[in-house]
């Protein structure tokens, strides 16, 4: 069966003979189609070549034993990326301000869960406090309610 590539070359080489056996040739179209025909056949010869090597390695792989197979898989090596650079150009910038600009929404938002998180407890400890402060009504307790009361409102006032 012949392949396009050969059918090719035998209408070029065709075209040839037909030049050669006018009177006056045409040396130029003759040494275009010549060279022509050259890489067709240097390009089925490739074809050839790898086909015939894949059939060799089918035929090795089918006489390897288990041994083999290891030694086989064993040997191709893992390559390891060296270069870990991030181009600069528009859309690497674009996506690096995205990405920062997320990572900042997301402190922001751990900043704020935090400061929740301390206000509630100033709050329950003022609670506390009031309900231990009503049944021991003295003084010296009151000072210090008033003084986590202004604490509090202090936090509340930087935020």
């Amino acid at each position: 069966m012949k392949t396009i590539l050969e059918k090719e070359i035998r209408k070029k080489k065709k075209m040839i003979r037909r030049l050669k056996s006018k009177e006056n040739w045409n040396m130029e179209k003759i040494n275009s189609l010549d060279n022509e025909v050259l890489k067709m056949e240097e390009l089925i010869r490739k074809e050839k070549e790898i086909i015939q090597k894949e059939k060799e390695k089918k035929q090795r792989m089918d006489e390897m034993d288990d041994d083999d197979w290891i030694e086989y898989y064993h040997e191709d090596p893992i390559e390891e990326v060296e270069k870990h650079i991030i181009p600069n150009n528009r859309k690497t910038r674009i996506k690096r301000k995205e990405i920062i600009h997320k990572i900042n929404e997301d402190i922001l938002g751990k900043h704020m869960e935090n400061q929740i998180k301390i206000r509630m407890e100033i709050i329950n400890q003022i609670k506390k406090k009031i309900n231990d402060s009503s049944s021991d009504s003295s003084s010296d307790e009151e000072k210090e309610f008033e003084k986590i009361r202004k604490e509090m409102y202090s936090h509340f006032e930087s935020v």
